[in-house]
């Protein structure tokens, strides 16, 4: 899940800009100049958790961005550090998905609070194998170590299959669960082997999800279990 920075100050040449800084699993920080890129990368399926917006002055698109924010992604909040006149604040203060407004100062200090409001939550993961973790809510896989990211049919996949653990699935229930029945076969394997290339790692002896010709797919027997109830 991502951590959204939004300042204008910090503008570079990249319009978005992953920031190497050491937050725990699954989180994130992304950097963006405008209030704007936020949307952006909403629409392009990235799992935005929060944003850190820090601004001098509100512009009408600005408070237009935020009115699109609330309307399509009503579960991003935006954290609102302005130095503002009255009359900005109390515009923003109309707008649903801004939380607080308050004086400008570090973003760093609002990233600290968010990591620990977030480590208090009780969020759902799944250990598949040792050094491998899925997040359900944040689709994503931690990967020993390293955070990948899932799509939408993938995380359908590997959840069917979660959900099925220790029995083979037959391509036509993987079928009728995750697409319709329109979907030919190829479409499986096609994700299986998307899968396998995600979460498999180099060193590992064996696949994550295992074939039977005449059975299906099913969680390799070195699954652990879970870490969390569902």
């Amino acid at each position: 899940m991502w951590i959204v920075v939004v300042d204008s100050e910090h503008a570079s040449s990249r319009s978005v800009q992953l920031v190497p800084e050491r937050l725990p699993v699954p989180l994130q920080r992304l950097q963006v100049s405008r209030l704007k890129d936020v949307l952006i990368l909403c629409r392009q399926g990235f799992r935005v958790g929060w944003v850190v917006w820090r601004m001098r002055s509100v512009q009408l698109s600005d408070r237009e961005c935020c009115e699109e924010l609330a309307s399509e992604f009503p579960d991003v909040p935006v954290f609102a550090l302005l130095q503002t006149n009255e009359a900005s604040e109390q515009t923003l203060d109309q707008l649903n998905n801004v939380c607080f407004i308050m004086p400008c100062e570090s973003s760093a200090l609002v990233i600290q609070h968010l990591v620990a409001a977030s480590a208090q939550m009780t969020e759902q993961h799944i250990t598949l194998m040792p050094g491998v973790v899925y997040f359900p809510d944040a689709r994503c896989v931690n990967v020993h170590g390293e955070q990948v990211m899932l799509t939408e049919k993938e995380q359908a996949v590997l959840h069917y299959l979660w959900s099925r653990r220790g029995q083979y699935v037959a391509t036509e229930e993987l079928i009728a669960a995750v697409w319709d029945e329109y979907t030919g076969s190829d479409a499986v394997r096609q994700y299986v082997y998307r899968l396998r290339k995600k979460l498999d790692s180099p060193d590992a002896g064996a696949s994550l999800i295992v074939h039977m010709p005449g059975s299906g797919y099913k969680l390799a027997e070195s699954v652990v279990g879970r870490e969390s109830e569902l």
